[in-house]
Parts: structure tokens; C-alpha cells; sequence
């Protein structure tokens, strides 16, 4: 199958028809945050996109490489309910850094995807993934109802790249905050790592380990 051009995806979803996401300064922000976690891997398309999911005023954008996840979770009552794909990188291109009060950036999702900017009459396009993303909302749950633990023995081994990232991804949502309110959470040394921000938009980070160091006394005993 050949995904990510128009018309010959192997899973096509059913289309209801054009929608319009008006987006905000802020909105533009959280999407470029999510898309920092975005893969590159040529053999995972899907994975090039942040996913956009709209139901009842509460807005969740992601994305993911399999190795860290970004989901940012916000409240917005003007955003049509919807369940779509942004490629990150054309989005993290075209969209505007910064915009002023009152300016929006229009996202059309229909058999191509639209961007128009009012602030400088800016348009573009290119066509729509049609495949679903992958469904996180059980991983999420997973680790929010585990308890925080941390073993004082075992060292986890992070890609430090990852957590600059995830820092990266904070200072984009609030970028008016010197330190943002971070808090990380680990439920044990073999398990992900939880980073957390709450505010106007709630953001998340698992973070895969990506190798185990115990301390000597168990190495010892391994």
C-alpha cells in the first residue's frame, strides 16, 4: 500500500466533508510542540504527522517517533470536532511563528490540506493523510494510574536529545514563563519516563528508556 498521497491510502478514512480548524497564535504553538516529537523514518509515514483530535471542546494534539510521545490537551470551544492528520514537517515550515492578537491560521482538511494565513494572505496545500493514527489514549491511561515509583538502585538510560526536546516543547506552549511548572514522573527504572506541564494547555511526554544500568551491588549479584 502506498500511504500519504491523495486517494491511495490502504485504510481511507470516511470523509464527512471539508473542515476548517481556526487556529489561534496559541493553537500554532501547541502543534509545533507536539511536532517536535514527530518521526523522520521514511518507512513510517503515519509517524510524520501530528495527530489532531477535536471532541466536545477539548482539543488533543501527538505525535511520536515510538521512542517519545508528545500530547498536548487543551480546552477550546470554537474548535469543530475532528479527528486528523497534520505533517509536521510542512507544518512546522509554513505556519507562521509568530502572530498577532486576533490573527488566524485556517487548516482545511478535505482530499488536500489547506493552510491560509490572514496576516499576509499566505496559502498552501498538499495532499491529506488518509490513514489513522495510532491510538495512545490506552497508554496514557496505563501510566496514569500507575503510582510514581523510583528505585534508588537502577540508573534509566534516556536520550538526552529527548528531554531537550520535551524542555523545548514546554517553552513553546508557555513561552511568556522563564521555567515552565515541569514536573517528571518515572513508575520504575524499566518503565518510561512522564513528563508533565499543567496550565492553560496540559502537556505530556513519554520518553522510552533506551538502555539499564544497574549500580555495582547488583551488577555483582546479576
Amino acid at each position: 500500500a502506498r500511504h500519504g498521497r491523495c486517494g491511495m491510502s490502504a485504510a481511507k478514512k470516511k470523509v464527512a466533508g471539508p473542515v476548517t480548524w481556526q487556529m489561534t497564535g496559541d493553537a500554532v504553538r501547541y502543534v509545533r510542540a507536539a511536532a517536535i516529537a514527530a518521526s523522520k523514518d521514511d518507512a513510517r509515514p503515519i509517524l510524520h504527522h501530528v495527530h489532531v483530535l477535536a471532541v466536545k471542546g477539548t482539543v488533543y494534539v501527538e505525535a511520536t517517533d515510538s521512542h517519545r510521545l508528545h500530547r498536548i490537551t487543551w480546552a477550546d470551544d470554537y474548535t469543530p470536532d475532528m479527528d486528523e492528520m497534520v505533517p509536521a514537517a510542512w507544518f512546522t515550515r509554513n505556519a507562521p511563528r509568530k502572530m498577532a492578537l486576533g490573527e488566524r491560521l485556517d487548516l482545511t482538511f478535505d482530499e488536500r490540506l489547506t493552510m491560509e494565513y490572514d496576516g499576509d494572505g499566505y496559502s498552501t496545500s498538499r495532499c491529506a493523510m488518509t490513514v489513522p493514527f495510532p491510538n495512545t489514549t490506552s497508554l496514557f491511561e496505563q501510566y496514569d494510574a500507575k503510582p510514581t515509583v523510583m528505585d534508588d538502585d537502577g540508573i534509566i538510560g534516556i536520550n538526552p536529545t529527548y528531554i531537550t526536546d520535551a524542555w523545548k516543547a514546554c517553552k513553546l506552549i508557555e513561552p511568556n514563563t522563564w521555567a515552565p511548572n515541569v514536573g517528571v514522573r518515572k513508575i520504575d527504572v524499566l518503565s518510561p519516563m512522564v513528563f508533565e506541564m499543567r496550565g492553560f494547555a496540559s502537556f505530556k511526554a513519554i520518553v522510552m528508556p533506551m538502555r539499564l544500568t544497574w549500580s555495582d551491588d547488583k551488577a555483582a549479584t546479576a
